[in-house]
């Protein structure tokens, strides 16, 4: 559950595996998805869910990795992110959108369950911003 409440806009799409090929340009821009939560003047995540996926663009001022997570069922970490698994982007990275387990320390998920879409990370000025399509919920991660 959001802790925001999202801000309208418009529709969004999604499409090709990431796999083990390079990233595609992703099929949805950010300015296309219909909702959004500002998490601070920094950073925003623009997004749509349907058809039991997550579009997301999450844009963030920053010119090194950035991130996305999703914390384990019932979790109150007191704001750490242990058990939570996260969709990481990694400037300069051969496959620079991946999914990773945070359980103790961050662990790149096995090849099996590197199922994202859509994926992208560019750095536009002082903004960094990765696009992603990910499954609400996948054997062995904690659903969205």
């Amino acid at each position: 559950e959001w802790p925001m409440a999202p801000e309208d806009e418009t529709p969004a799409s999604g499409g090709n595996p990431s796999g083990a090929n390079p990233p595609a340009a992703p099929s949805f821009s950010c300015s296309d998805l219909k909702q959004k939560l500002v998490f601070d003047p920094k950073a925003t995540l623009h997004y749509q869910v349907g058809d039991g996926v997550l579009n997301g663009c999450l844009e963030v001022e920053n010119d090194g990795w950035i991130g996305f997570g999703v914390s384990a069922p019932g979790a109150t970490s007191g704001g750490f992110m242990n058990g939570a698994d996260a969709i990481i982007g990694v400037p300069g990275d051969a496959k620079p959108v991946q999914k990773y387990d945070l359980t103790f320390s961050p662990s790149l998920m096995p090849d099996a369950q590197q199922t994202l879409e859509d994926v992208d990370l560019v750095q536009d000025g002082d903004m960094m911003i990765m696009k992603f399509t990910k499954k609400l919920v996948e054997d062995g991660e904690n659903s969205i």
